[in-house]
């Protein structure tokens, strides 16, 4: 019978494998036979049981004994020297000279090193287990088996070099690379080893090729580059029928530029480039020359006095004065490429230390594991899977369907599962399947626990690599259990699953200094302890992550002594950005416990799905290729209508390609998701069901890179779009797909980080719950935020001009008379209470977002942004109802080296005041780098603001409703402090707010109106008409903004009407002192006046043709 399965392998390596023989007697066991399989060092392993006598007779006689065990102790008792080595016909024989008595339980081994390049057969005369499978006493096999029967060697890191080997990166191939002369460009040709351009004739002195595609590599000083181009001049008989001339090329010159060539470009003879440049620079010696037959490489080596950022290469050709002439030319180019050269890493300065510059972003506490304890598989009394008498007389047979014995605990070591796998694994309420701490495989479409399923504990992490594999098609029976679907693990109502895997912390962090592209390494702000071989994903820090695709997943090359540097095996393709403003997330994706669907997920969508609807405690898990599109309850971790589960857990784990979800909490209460990673997912992620879920903690947790099912929504205006379930789409929010998404904002949100989905944080409106609660009478959405302290998002929002990185908005609901579900994004308010009916509010607080379309977007009645931090945003937030914004810094531009282009290119705006019945006050607030881009623009407040008015509407007009106090402008253009576009409509003529302290229009300590640009608002002598064009005058006891509403039967109406009614039809006029006459505003047939009032200042009405019958105020 066969032990081991052989590998090829170097001679230094070893391949370890045990047989296991059980049983109270056993005849000889003679290794018979051999098989070639290469250079190999194989180690055999051997375990029986008491009172056997002679163990092996090898043929091997390069045999050597090594070691031998006692229940995993390597000084057995009462065996100092229980083998003789004795001679045979056919080689050395191991006998046991002495051997105690034990339970049958009790397993010794012993290992053998064959030196040679073949392996052997046993051929056994006893009944024995080998390779899990029974054989009937005198039978042979050559069953193989694969397992290694024994705890995983220690990990030892590889060493940890600061020397960084030359990289060479290409821009080869026609789709690369365009010619461009001054009347415009054609596309290059492919050609064998390269591409070709063609000139006309009669082209100019100079042309041009020019890449199409970035550079991957940033340049940066202090670094060598090698720029390599290989050329030549094609001799071709003819091109398009016409002879090709002879030019010579007198100079080349190089350019690397931010942007791609166009137009407009040319380097006069003194190469002073007339468009956005980082660095240029001639090429060789001149002339080069002409009639070149053979390819000529042409090489530049220089370095750069700045960072250059992944740019576009160029590269200027200089005819003779005479051009090409009557005839055109054709140039052919080999592989084009830049090469850093190789040099000793140095670590840079500064470093980023933490997540933020001015809010308080909470890192995970470092986790400090008690000492071992509560071992499951150290426990007396198991029973081991290769036993036949545990299963009372034979093993499980590959592809059998495996129910445990009942009142049983069976113990799973390395060598105890068949590598063909099983149906399915039933564990019954009254026993338990306990994994060993050693490396197994297991492949089964289905576990169904009744019992308990255990990898170690909270409090005995394993060490050893564990995978399951689950098979089979996609499927809508329940294969597995009731109401459990198919190719997953699933418990019922008394199932208990607890899995605890390694440890590895920081399960994500962030980076303490750029990655730029070319880089082979990372700098963290935290140590980690990831290992060689682990895939860690790093994440974009670009506005639209689905459209420019620069996340990027790594395999970790080592790890520095300190834990703060990692290198990868490969280099950067792009820059990922870490500055004080904000640092890119590094998540480590590889654990050591495993749940994969099989390589047919891929293509079917239909991956394995874990659902707990008992106990479930998991640490340090991995979920790949989970989870089963448009399934609904087929997600990757899913907690199932368990009601309140304090002891269930999920920890340092992480879901990477899930085809639907990552966790799920559904109809569960007090869970704990803590410093989770989910990356590369479709659908909403963390993912709170059906509106009744509340009080669970979602802490330090990471999600990025999701996806929407269908195309994303959108919509022209606020009211977005309505989408209805479908098989295509089960539940139809997920068009706005989140990596945190809660149909019930009454949970803690703590630490946790979103980059990229549709929006990062999502609560949609819920009027009652849906699903399988749609009958519990309750209004989700008048539920505020349990806690939501400390958490970032960036990345989003860029598919509809009102998304946000944090979207409290949309609804999800079920018509009249309808299941079938619904689904807005639109704009729809939430008025959130406690549970008695008083208000409350939807409080943000600690909150950062960068890389956003808006930052927090809130369709609600209440809000308090408390603490606030965005960079890099089209707009820092847009509130509805009453709110307050405080404790805020909001940043235009970032030192990001790709800069930020919003939805609006040009265009960052602070703060927009709405236009009606939203009650909105900012203090403490402080805008940095609204700079003028130098253009014209129509509306003004396209042009980097900090302050905006909304003027767009006759119908919606502002009351006296807005304020700030201590606002604090840092390098910003006085003239972009507030911005106001003054036109005709009822919203731009009553756009107002009161500056408390004065700080928001330079007036420091002085309480002030701010009013349109009419004079209107010019209640006072000390008013004055700014360079915003807006009034700005002293605010001083007794100055009030008013508003009334006016309702004339058949003239000026109640509601909203229309934006066609803004024409005049009344005056309302300022009269008092010391107010001059003729200040007045239009009244048009849409209801709303809105002005200055003081002690001495009043309005009076007039109507130009007379008093009407009847009028209401």
């Amino acid at each position: 019978m066969f032990c081991c399965a052989p590998f090829s392998t170097h001679l230094s390596q070893l391949a370890l494998c045990l047989l296991a023989f059980v049983g109270q007697t056993h005849a000889a066991a003679v290794l018979v036979g051999t098989q070639t399989i290469g250079p190999a060092v194989n180690l055999i392993s051997l375990q029986w049981a008491t009172n056997v006598t002679t163990l092996v007779n090898s043929s091997q006689a390069d045999a050597a004994v090594l070691k031998i065990v006692y229940n995993g102790d390597a000084t057995p008792p009462g065996l100092s020297s229980v083998l003789s080595i004795g001679s045979s016909a056919s080689g050395p024989t191991y006998t046991l000279a002495s051997f105690p008595g034990g339970a049958a339980s009790d397993f010794y081994s012993v290992t053998f090193l064959l030196k040679s390049a073949s392996y052997a057969f046993l051929n056994v005369s006893a009944r024995v287990i080998a390779g899990n499978v029974v054989l009937p006493t005198g039978t042979a096999s050559t069953k193989k088996y694969t397992g290694v029967c024994q705890a995983p060697a220690p990990y030892v890191a590889p060493a940890f070099s600061n020397a960084v080997a030359a990289l060479t990166v290409a821009l080869s191939g026609a789709t690369n690379w365009k010619r461009w002369m001054e009347w415009g460009s054609e596309a290059a040709v492919a050609a064998t080893g390269g591409f070709s351009v063609n000139t006309t004739s009669w082209n100019p002195q100079t042309f041009w090729i020019a890449s199409e595609s970035r550079l991957q590599l940033t340049l940066r000083p202090g670094l060598t580059y090698r720029l390599t181009l290989p050329w030549r001049q094609d001799l071709a008989n003819n091109y398009n029928g016409v002879p090709v001339s002879n030019s010579s090329i007198s100079s080349i010159i190089a350019v690397l530029s931010s942007a791609r060539l166009g137009p407009g470009w040319s380097i006069p003879v003194d190469a002073h480039l007339s468009a956005p440049t980082e660095f240029y620079a001639a090429m060789g010696p001149t002339p080069l020359g002409g009639n070149l037959a053979t390819l000529t490489t042409t090489t530049l080596q220089f370095t750069v006095s700045k960072v250059i950022n992944s740019p576009f290469l160029s590269f200027r050709f200089l005819m003779p004065s005479s051009g090409s002439g009557a005839s055109p030319d054709r140039f052919f180019f080999g592989a084009i490429s830049v090469q850093r050269l190789a040099y000793t890493a140095a670590t840079p300065s500064p470093l980023q230390t933490g997540a933020s510059e001015f809010v308080t972003i909470p890192e995970a506490p470092t986790v400090v594991l008690p000492p071992v304890s509560n071992c499951p598989h150290l426990q007396t009394g198991l029973l081991r899977w290769e036993d036949p008498a545990s299963w009372g007389g034979a093993v499980p047979a590959a592809n059998s369907a495996v129910v445990l014995p009942s009142n049983s605990k069976i113990l799973v070591s390395g060598c105890s599962f068949l590598p063909e796998g099983y149906s399915s694994i039933t564990i019954p309420a009254t026993s338990e399947l306990i994994f060993n701490n050693h490396d197994i495989s297991l492949t089964t479409p289905s576990i169904y626990v009744q019992g308990a399923l255990r990898m170690g504990s909270e409090t005995c992490r394993l060490s050893s690599k564990i995978t399951i594999t689950f098979t089979g098609p996609a499927t809508t029976a329940d294969v597995i259990g009731p109401n459990c679907g198919a190719k997953g693990v699933c418990t019922s109502t008394s199932g208990i699953i607890d899995m605890h895997g390694q440890l590895y912390q920081k399960s994500w962090t962030r980076l303490a200094f750029t990655a730029f592209s070319g880089d082979e390494r990372a700098y963290l702000q935290q140590p980690v302890n990831w290992r060689a071989g682990q895939l860690v994903a790093v994440t974009t820090t670009v506005f639209q992550d689905e459209v420019e695709l620069q996340n990027e997943v790594l395999t970790v090359a080592a790890v520095s002594s300190d834990g703060k540097i990692v290198r990868f095996t490969t280099a950067f393709k792009y820059t990922h950005y870490a500055g004080p403003e904000y640092q890119a997330e590094v998540a480590l994706l590889s654990r050591d416990i495993l749940l994969q669907g099989d390589a047919s997920s891929e293509a079917s969508q239909f991956g394995g799905h874990l659902l707990v609807r008992g106990q479930g405690r998991f640490s340090g898990i991995q979920g790949y290729r989970m989870g089963q599109k448009n399934m609904l309850a087929r997600y990757p971790f899913h907690y199932h209508m368990i009601g309140a589960a304090p002891t269930s857990w999920i920890k340092d784990s992480s879901v990477y390609r899930s085809f639907f979800r990552c966790y799920t909490i559904h109809g569960t209460h007090q869970v704990l998701l803590d410093r989770n990673v989910a990356y590369d997912v479709i659908g909403n992620c963390y993912y709170l069901e059906d509106g009744v879920e509340e009080n669970n903690t979602l802490s330090y947790n990471f999600g990025g890179v999701v996806h929407t099912i269908g195309t994303p929504a959108a919509g022209a205006s606020q009211i977005g779009e309505v989408f209805i379930s479908s098989s295509t789409l089960l539940i139809p929010s997920d068009r706005t797909a989140a990596p945190f998404y809660a149909t019930n904002a009454y949970n803690s949100w703590i630490g946790n980080a979103a980059s990229g989905g549709w929006t990062g944080f999502s609560f949609p409106n819920l009027p009652k719950p849906i699903g399988a609660y749609a009958s519990v009478v309750m209004q989700p959405q008048l539920r505020p935020l349990r806690l939501f302290e400390g958490n970032t998002a960036h990345s989003s929002g860029y598919y509809w001009g009102d998304a946000g990185c944090i979207y409290s908005g949309g609804q999800l609901w079920y018509p009249d008379g309808s299941t079938v579900l619904n689904y807005s994004n639109g704009r729809y308010s939430r008025s959130t209470q406690l549970p008695d009916g008083s208000p409350s509010w939807m409080r943000f607080s600690n909150t950062k977002v960068f890389l956003c379309n808006k930052g927090i977007n809130h369709w609600g009645e209440r809000a308090e942004i408390v603490s606030y931090e965005a960079h890099d945003i089209g707009r820092a937030a847009t509130t509805f109802g009453e709110s307050w914004v405080t404790k805020a810094l909001i940043n235009a531009v970032s030192g990001n080296p790709v800069k930020f282009v919003g939805l609006w290119p040009g265009t960052s705006q602070g703060f927009q005041f709405y236009d009606t019945s939203v009650k909105t006050i900012l203090t403490n607030v402080t805008f940095r780098n609204f700079k003028s881009t130098g253009l014209n623009y129509t509306d003004p407040t396209q042009n980097n603001c900090g302050i905006i008015s909304m003027t767009h509407s006759d119908v919606f007009k502002p009351q006296g409703i807005s304020a700030v106090k201590n606002i604090v402008w840092q390098n910003t253009d006085q003239k972009q402090q507030i911005c106001h576009y003054a036109r005709e409509t009822g919203s731009s003529r009553y756009y107002n707010f009161i500056d408390y302290a004065g700080t928001a229009v330079s007036r420091n300590g002085i309480a002030t109106m701010v009013g349109s640009h009419l004079s209107w608002w010019q209640i006072s002598s000390d008013c004055y008409l700014s360079m915003w064009n807006v009034w700005v005058c002293n605010k001083v006891a007794g100055t009030e903004v008013a508003h009334i509403k006016i309702f004339i039967p058949g003239l000026i109406t109640k509601g909203v009407t229309s934006d066609s009614f803004n024409y005049e039809v009344a005056r309302m006029h300022l009269f008092g002192s010391p107010v001059s006459p003729g200040r007045s505003v239009m009244v048009t047939r849409n209801e709303g006046i809105t002005g200055p009032v003081s002690f001495s200042v009043g309005w009076f009405f007039s109507m130009p043709n007379g008093s009407p019958s009847s009028l209401t105020v």
